[in-house]
């Protein structure tokens, strides 16, 4: 089930994030990327949802955009006795635990279009699909 929409978040995204973006060339993902890559500041906290128990991770990071085409992905540092590590986590699986306003709307954009059913890897199906047919 879709949520509801917001009109403040459709327009924030057609009008800032999405706009002049043509279906199949992976501007989706760029533009996307770039978003969020310019408006979230790290590190910050964020919870776990796919987890049972929530653990709480500390963002470091984006990936690069050239690994981002179907999902926006950022590092989370995890720590052993031996060793410290980044590891990548789909930002839709986090919700915001602490971090400056810009992030925490950059978070709620992404997460809100993709919990619209809208999905990166959509779009250029669509397109591919349209480019045969024709």
């Amino acid at each position: 089930m879709r949520i509801p929409e917001d009109k403040a978040i459709e327009h924030r995204i057609d009008y800032k994030i999405i706009v002049d973006i043509y279906e199949g060339d992976g501007g989706y993902a760029m533009a996307w990327h770039a978003y969020l890559e310019n408006s979230l500041s790290f590190p910050f906290i964020a919870k776990d949802i796919t987890q049972s128990s929530g653990k709480h991770l500390n963002i470091t990071g984006m990936l690069d955009a050239e690994e981002c085409s179907d999902g926006m992905y950022v590092y989370f540092t995890t720590t052993s006795d031996t060793s410290t590590d980044e590891l990548p986590i789909n930002l839709e699986d986090l919700e915001l635990v602490s971090g400056d306003d810009e992030t925490k709307q950059a978070v709620k954009d992404w997460r809100y279009w993709c919990a619209r059913g809208y999905r990166l890897a959509n779009f250029d199906e669509y397109s591919e699909f349209n480019e045969e047919d024709t």
